[in-house]
């Protein structure tokens, strides 16, 4: 193909099929006996015959990249069919995925900054994204569905209109909430309409909003944990929007209408945005955290 300028453009691609000698992913033979060989390994783009990107992929064995390379030499790379990455690909990128789900759980980059994804509407949705943090250290939940985000409970959450967000909360009347931690310095954030009596390391109050119009406040703690403890929120509030994660880490949480699309984002500030759909299921109005209209969608059909 040529481009406006007459320069040639060419994209290679190279599957399962042509790496039947690799011996550095054990994975290839698992893949040609599942019939998986329609998802591209190794992808390069050459502008007059000279490479101008290139990356490889190292599959599992239901297909999912596991490491991600770049290619970040000048010359052009040479292919072998009995070697996966060839000489001038770095790796820049690890994934890792639930055992039982196959979703991913983290993505671990070159620079060793790492991402950790929950995930929640029967698996279907990616209710936080967590940079900076390892799966083991995070929690969060809206009590949607069946998304209780590394949290443990065992009430069942109550659907009212006038949530913080998504469709439900929870009353910790019907029971308490726990995480158990391993030692180091975490943020927990939440909003309830009364106290929360939280228990487990050492609890410092950042900072309690005042209500918004539905009675909400926002309470922000520091939790110590010397020692691995049990974290354990108890009482009698209503509370909503459950987070909990490393002190250097930051986190964006998510509620989904299953059918339509996201309903809330909630930033690393604790603070969320609102999407509303009409009846066809189109994005009509975008709102801030205090019900401010920030975009409104508008959607006419062309007549004949």
């Amino acid at each position: 193909m040529l481009n406006s300028d007459g320069d040639e453009l060419v994209t290679s691609y190279w599957y399962p099929p042509d790496y039947l000698g690799a011996t550095d992913n054990n994975n290839i033979q698992t893949l040609l006996n599942t019939n998986i060989i329609g998802k591209p390994i190794k992808i390069e783009k050459y502008k007059n015959g000279k490479i101008i990107e290139g990356q490889v992929q190292k599959l599992n064995q239901f297909g999912e990249p596991l490491e991600i390379y770049q290619y970040e030499a000048t010359s052009n790379p040479i292919h072998e069919n009995n070697q996966l990455v060839p000489v001038g690909y770095i790796r820049k990128v690890d994934l890792s995925y639930d055992p039982a789900t196959q979703r991913i759980n983290k993505v671990q980059l070159s620079n060793n900054n790492s991402t950790a994804f929950l995930w929640g509407y029967n698996n279907a949705f990616p209710i936080a994204k967590v940079e900076n943090a390892a799966i083991a250290n995070v929690a969060a939940t809206s009590f949607e569905f069946d998304g209780k985000g590394n949290w443990t409970y065992t009430g069942t959450a109550i659907k009212d209109i006038s949530v913080k967000t998504g469709s439900y909360y929870y009353s910790l009347s019907s029971g308490n909430i726990t995480k158990s931690l391993s030692p180091g310095t975490y943020k927990l954030e939440y909003w309830a309409k009364a106290p929360v009596t939280v228990s487990g390391g050492t609890i410092a109050s950042i900072r309690t909003s005042s209500p918004d119009a539905n009675q909400w406040i926002f309470y922000e703690s520091l939790v110590t944990a010397s020692s691995a403890i049990t974290l354990k929120l108890s009482g009698s509030a209503s509370i909503d929007e459950l987070r909990l994660y490393p002190i250097d880490a930051q986190i964006t949480s998510y509620t989904y209408d299953p059918i339509i699309g996201m309903t809330t984002s909630t930033d690393p500030n604790g603070l969320t945005t609102y999407y509303d759909y009409d009846s066809f299921g189109r994005l009509k109005y975008i709102r801030d955290d205090k019900g401010n209209l920030i975009k409104a969608n508008d959607y006419h059909y062309k007549g004949n």
